[in-house]
């Protein structure tokens, strides 16, 4: 078998083509293979074949491929008797070495015919052992008034006799006088081996997919481009080994000849992402990712349907920033007295709290209490802090919205074990404030999401590898549903 192997590939939008370019191969008497080898996805549910198309343009130029002696060297005979060795491949010329017309004892050579002497060489198929009509003369019949030149298509040089790609194995080859085919009289003639020289493409194409079904065949000569639709077999063979996208097409000839072959495949290799994966952001940004197992390279792209449920609140830009440091971080240690931070006296006014943090590290397993406006909440439970991590933001819920009307005090007092408050230099708090959704964004990824009431649904294309990057000041969750990664071949 000989084989071809993809010589390169290149993104456009939305899919890849793995191509080979047209390259001349000979075809025949193995099976050419052409091996379509995607790059495997961890995870892969499917792939989808858009199109997948070959190309095969004969060689048509030439002086023709050699096919060996059809008819052995004679002395004095009437019609020279040829047989291909290849019976389906059109025959493109015949030399006929040490050619002699015989006159009398004489011998003269037949090397180039103008007409002049009266002789022409004929051509005649040879069907049941029969000669048929003549196909072609050199030279030609002239035109004759109305009737326009007969048997054409025909040559001699030297030895060479150029045919016009005649189909059919046998043929009878005569030295003839007369000047139209009823007149023609064959003359003795003696020549040396007589080799065929058959065109220079294939006989026949027979086209298999992956699993071995003939998907495509022509009978007969290829005598110019020919295109075959293998996507529906390829993509079929390709979805049932996702995971591992390898097929090979064969190219079968009946008659062995050049022709260049071309491939050129689109599609994408699919990954289906099951159930609904979510996020909920509290006024810091997350990574929202899909299961295991990681695919192993970065998507072309992902589609997706994204949700956004909103929770009405948002961070209020009074809030402190979360420090991202890991190691020592100072500030009050909380036990059983409470410690207090005093927001600026017009800070928050006319606004709905519903929601305050506080940001730092519990020493040991702990009890918080927070007061705030008149307002007590409590977190219980809270586990020691394990290793150096970033601060925690510990959330209480109002349970209601407080409407800020005085200057906002929040006290922190652990009723069991000892809270770390982050300083900085005043101890950092976080706070939530009744929003509503309309006219906020949420930014998932690439992709900026409008919001049009409590909840948003988008269809959306992501770019990039997950996970894939969540933020926004709003409260809310964030969910995929229907995602598709799509990858290259």
């Amino acid at each position: 078998m000989t084989a071809l192997a993809p010589t390169g590939e290149m993104l456009t939008g939305i899919a890849t083509v793995s191509h080979l370019p047209l390259l001349p191969v000979q075809l025949g008497p193995a099976d050419h293979v052409i091996p379509v080898a995607w790059r495997p996805v961890a995870g892969a549910t499917g792939v989808r074949v858009t199109e997948a198309t070959i190309t095969v343009v004969p060689v048509t130029a030439g002086p023709g491929r050699d096919l060996g002696v059809g008819a052995a060297a004679r002395v004095e005979q009437s019609a020279i008797d040829v047989t291909s060795p290849e019976p389906g491949a059109p025959t493109r010329a015949l030399v006929i070495p040490d050619l002699a017309r015989h006159e009398g004892d004489t011998a003269v050579p037949v090397t180039d015919l103008d007409g002049s002497d009266g002789h022409r060489l004929v051509v005649r198929p040879v069907v049941g052992g029969q000669a048929q009509a003549p196909v072609v003369a050199v030279p030609a019949l002239p035109r004759a008034g109305m009737r326009p030149a007969l048997l054409t298509g025909g040559s001699l040089s030297g030895s060479r006799l150029t045919l016009p790609d005649l189909p059919g194995g046998r043929f009878e080859v005569t030295l003839c006088t007369g000047g139209a085919p009823e007149d023609f009289a064959p003359v003795l003639v003696s020549c040396g081996d007589v080799r065929v020289l058959a065109a220079p493409g294939p006989v026949g194409l027979h086209v298999l997919g992956p699993d071995g079904a003939e998907v495509y065949a022509l009978t007969g000569p290829l005598v110019g481009t020919t295109t075959v639709d293998v996507r529906a077999a390829l993509e079929r063979h390709l979805a049932a080994h996702a995971e591992h996208p390898t097929a090979d097409i064969v190219l079968r000839v009946d008659g062995q000849g050049s022709a260049g072959v071309a491939l050129a495949v689109t599609g994408v290799i699919e990954r289906r992402v099951p159930g609904r994966p979510r996020v909920t952001l509290e006024g810091e940004a997350v990574d929202l990712d899909v299961p295991p197992p990681a695919p192993g390279r970065t998507p072309a792209r992902s589609l997706a349907t994204i949700t956004v449920t909103h929770a009405g609140l948002a961070l209020h830009p009074l809030s402190d920033a979360v420090p991202t440091a890991t190691g020592a971080l100072a500030g009050p240690v909380v036990r059983d007295s409470a410690v207090v931070r005093e927001l600026p006296p017009e800070a928050l006014a006319g606004l709905a709290l519903r929601r305050v943090a506080v940001v730092g590290r519990a020493l040991t397993a702990c009890d918080l209490t927070l007061e705030v406006l008149g307002r007590t909440a409590t977190r219980q439970d809270l586990p020691a802090a394990a290793g150096p991590a970033r601060p925690q933001v510990v959330w209480f819920d109002l349970g209601a919205d407080v409407t800020v009307d005085r200057p906002v005090r929040v006290g922190l007092t652990a009723t069991r074990g000892a809270f770390g408050w982050v300083a900085a230099p005043d101890p950092l708090v976080r706070l939530a404030v009744a929003t509503a959704p309309a006219g906020r964004t949420v930014q998932v990824g690439d992709v900026a999401v409008a919001l049009t009431g409590p909840e948003t649904t988008v269809a959306a294309t992501l770019r990039g590898a997950p996970p894939w990057r969540v933020a926004t000041d709003q409260f809310c969750d964030v969910a995929l549903a229907d995602t598709v990664l799509e990858f290259a071949p």
